[in-house]
């Protein structure tokens, strides 16, 4: 299947409304893309800052559901650069 191209902004809503879906996420934002020309993951980017809120944040469940989740975007998506 081939890569849609998307700008890093519909890409990172993308994410960000996916996480606010997933409970153990929910204090979790991205707040930016970088561009990964080697495609260490797949795709041309990379998250590059996390900002967590609140105290109710469960790092291991939350790691778990983004790493299915971001494989899933890499194989689709390549930032527009």
């Amino acid at each position: 299947m081939a890569r849609k191209i998307i700008d890093r902004e519909a890409l990172l809503k993308i994410i960000n409304d996916h996480l606010e879906t997933v409970h153990v996420c929910r204090n979790l934002h991205v707040s930016s893309l970088g561009v990964d020309l080697h495609r260490a993951n797949g795709g041309n980017w990379t998250t590059n800052g996390l900002r967590l809120s609140g105290d109710d944040h469960d790092q291991v469940a939350c790691g778990e559901a983004i790493i299915v989740f971001m494989r899933d975007l890499q194989e689709r998506y390549d930032i527009r650069v």
